[in-house]
């Protein structure tokens, strides 16, 4: 799910009925019990790739929603909690600029 959301879909290679296809796929290939990590980012992605906002722009948000959304557990990266929308090197420990 997470290269359709962060390539094809966002530029606009694939559509929604592609999308409706995968997740019908996983279905088929998961066991109910199996639970699927749904994320935008993570550290490799953010360190090569940039960050949410660099890869999926205006769909962050919309795509941040939908990994709550999908069966599964939503994974949150490193500050995304925050809004954090920096990109970090790779595996370096930072501090989060919030406090709660």
């Amino acid at each position: 799910v997470h290269h359709m959301m962060n390539g094809q879909l966002v530029k606009g290679e694939k559509n929604v009925s592609d999308f409706d296809k995968l997740m019908k796929e996983q279905d088929s290939i998961y066991r109910k019990q199996d639970i699927l990590m749904n994320f935008t980012s993570n550290h490799d992605e953010n360190a090569w790739h940039g960050t949410e906002y660099e890869r999926l722009g205006d769909g962050a948000e919309a795509f941040a929603a939908l990994t709550y959304a999908l069966p599964g557990m939503p994974l949150i990266y490193n500050g995304q909690e925050y809004d954090f929308d920096k990109r970090l090197k790779f595996l370096k420990k930072i501090h989060s600029p919030h406090n709660k």
